[in-house]
């Protein structure tokens, strides 16, 4: 994998945010972007590069006291299967665990299939399911980070 990771708590400054927004197809709206989570607790990403190019990324938030939301994260098409989505989820877990959370959360369509392998094989279990406001089917899935091998 030739990229360098980068790891920033906090909201994202207008260059990154718009890098953010533009790495999978479709792109994710800026203002969407912004409303979601401009104003979260314990906002903390995880970035890949090449260059000076994004071509990955992972952000979560605190929902609440010691539960992290892996909310968001993409790798853009042409450079998947490498490796990078699971490198920038292991760097997170890491500081998650770093920082006292305790449990990690995510929800993912239950369409993609290879998020939630991903997912699976990192230790989450699958903790439900629900339809969200347009009718996609969602899957929810956590990992106890302090349960035996929760890194």
């Amino acid at each position: 994998m030739s990229v360098r990771v980068e790891l920033a708590e906090g909201y994202p400054g207008d260059a990154l945010v718009a890098q953010i927004c533009s790495v999978d197809e479709p792109s994710f709206p800026p203002d969407l972007f912004a409303r979601q989570l401009k104003h979260q607790i314990g906002l903390f990403g995880c970035y890949a590069y090449d260059g000076n190019e994004l071509v990955g990324y992972k952000l979560g938030f605190e929902p609440r006291p010691r539960y992290f939301e892996s909310f968001l994260g993409a790798v853009r098409p042409d450079r998947r299967r490498e490796g990078i989505a699971a490198r920038l989820m292991e760097l997170q877990h890491h500081w998650c665990k770093d920082q006292g959370y305790r449990f990690i959360t995510t929800i993912t369509a239950a369409s993609n299939n290879a998020m939630i392998i991903l997912n699976l094989k990192a230790g989450f279990v699958i903790v439900g399911t629900l339809l969200d406001r347009g009718n996609n089917h969602k899957v929810m899935l956590q990992k106890d980070l302090e349960q035996r091998g929760g890194t």
